[in-house]
């Protein structure tokens, strides 16, 4: 049985409103950004995390999925469709962000953000972003 562990999201809190109209849908892998959570981590002395392929299917599936439920709802049944991936997952989800903000946000968190980036044991991880929706997905294998 895989295990999960759920973190709470990071949502900017704007002051007001605004209509937004989105023009294009991209996603792109944002090796940037798992680039900027692995110099994070040197600084606590870990290693850096290894791009794992079924991870970015995981992230790409999770930023899809947020723009119309802002949740971790439906990351259990994600990680139930990964192949041959036993072990504990962890994700942190971000949105409205700049790229360059997404990890600094996350090390800033008191919801266990800055702790899913700095898990000694993990060992993979991908980070995607979709018009603004970023999805980082860690894992350790058993």
């Amino acid at each position: 049985m895989k295990k999960l562990l759920i973190l709470l999201m990071l949502i900017p809190m704007p002051l007001y409103a605004v209509t937004v109209t989105a023009t294009s849908t991209t996603s792109t892998s944002t090796s940037d950004i798992l680039g900027d959570i692995n110099i994070y981590r040197a600084k606590y002395n870990l290693t850096p995390l290894e791009v794992n392929e079924d991870l970015c299917t995981l992230a790409k599936a999770r930023t899809e999925q947020i723009k119309t439920d802002w949740s971790h709802g439906g990351f259990q049944d994600e990680v139930d469709k990964l192949p041959n991936m036993g072990g504990v997952f962890y994700e942190n989800l971000a949105r409205n962000y700049e790229t360059e903000d997404v990890v600094w946000a996350w090390s800033m968190s008191q919801f266990g953000h800055r702790e899913a980036m700095l898990v000694s044991e993990m060992k993979y991880g991908c980070v995607i972003e979709s018009d603004k929706h970023f999805a980082f997905e860690g894992y350790i294998p058993k």
